[in-house]
C-alpha cells in the first residue's frame, strides 16, 4: 500500500510541485543532486538564442548539468564564422530573400516557422553584412563595383588593401582569443576562491601569449614580432 517514486525536478518548478503534494497530501523530500548522481539537463533559452537548436540538434550536442550552457556564445561566434566563410553577399542575399519568402509564406498560411529557416535567415542576413564591409558580390572585381558598395568597404580589409588576407586571417584568431579567453574567465569565476582558479589564471595568461607568437609563425612574422611581454605571459602563465 506504499509507493516510492523518485525522479528530477526544475528548481523553479517546485513551488508548483509541493502545492500538489500539499493537495493531494502526499510526502516528498526534495535535495539537491549529489556529486555522484548524473541528473538531465534542461535546457531553456530565449527567442533569439534558441535559433542554434537544429545545429545543437544535428550534431547532438547537449551541455551536461554541471557544464555551462553555451548556446548564446556559439551562435554569436557560429553566425561571424558562418559569415566569413560564405563570404560573398551577393549569394547570401539571394538566400537571405528566398528565406525571408518562405517564412513569409508559412506566416500567411497560418503555419509554425522552422527553426532551421529562422537560422538561415539570420545565417544569410550576416554574409550580406559581411559582404558590404569586404566588397565581396557574385565575384565581382572592386573596381567594378557600384560607388555604394565601395564606400561601405572597411579599409582594414578592403580588396584593394595588399594585406587583406592577412588581416583576415588576424581577425580570426582574435575571435579565437575572444572565445578562449571568455571561457578561462568564465572557470575562474566559478573556481574562486578554491586554488583550482590559479591553474585557469595560468592557462588564460598562456592562451594570450601564444596568441602573438602563432600571429609571428603563420601570418607574418615581420609584421608580427613576438613582444618580450608575450613570453613572459606563457612562462608565467606555465
Amino acid at each position: 500500500s506504499i509507493a516510492w517514486l523518485s525522479g528530477w525536478i526544475p528548481e523553479k518548478d517546485l513551488p508548483a510541485f509541493t502545492k500538489f503534494a500539499s493537495d493531494t497530501q502526499i510526502a516528498y523530500i526534495a535535495d539537491d543532486p549529489l556529486d555522484e548522481e548524473l541528473p538531465p539537463t534542461k535546457v531553456e533559452n530565449n527567442a533569439l538564442v534558441s535559433l542554434v537548436q537544429p545545429v545543437f540538434d544535428f550534431i547532438g550536442s547537449v551541455p551536461n548539468y554541471r557544464e555551462y550552457d553555451i548556446s548564446g556564445l556559439f551562435l554569436a561566434f557560429f553566425t561571424i564564422f558562418f559569415a566569413i566563410i560564405f563570404g560573398d553577399g551577393g549569394y547570401g542575399s539571394l538566400i537571405f530573400l528566398f528565406t525571408l519568402f518562405s517564412i513569409l509564406s508559412s506566416a500567411i498560411r497560418r503555419k509554425p516557422v522552422p527553426q532551421l529557416l529562422k537560422l538561415v535567415l539570420l545565417l544569410s542576413g550576416a554574409t550580406v553584412v559581411w559582404g558590404f564591409i569586404s566588397g565581396s558580390w557574385f565575384g565581382i572585381p572592386y573596381d567594378s563595383l557600384p560607388s555604394l558598395l565601395q564606400r561601405s568597404v572597411l579599409p582594414w580589409i578592403s580588396p584593394n588593401n595588399p594585406n587583406a588576407e592577412e588581416n583576415i586571417k588576424v581577425l580570426c584568431f582574435i575571435i579565437g582569443l575572444v572565445q578562449l579567453s571568455i571561457a578561462h574567465l568564465k572557470n575562474i569565476v566559478r573556481d574562486f576562491p578554491s586554488p583550482k582558479f590559479i591553474g585557469q589564471a595560468g592557462q588564460l595568461a598562456m592562451v594570450n601569449g601564444m596568441f602573438y607568437v602563432v600571429l609571428n609563425l603563420i601570418v607574418n612574422p615581420q609584421r608580427y614580432v613576438i613582444p618580450g611581454w608575450a613570453m613572459m605571459l606563457i612562462a608565467g602563465g606555465f
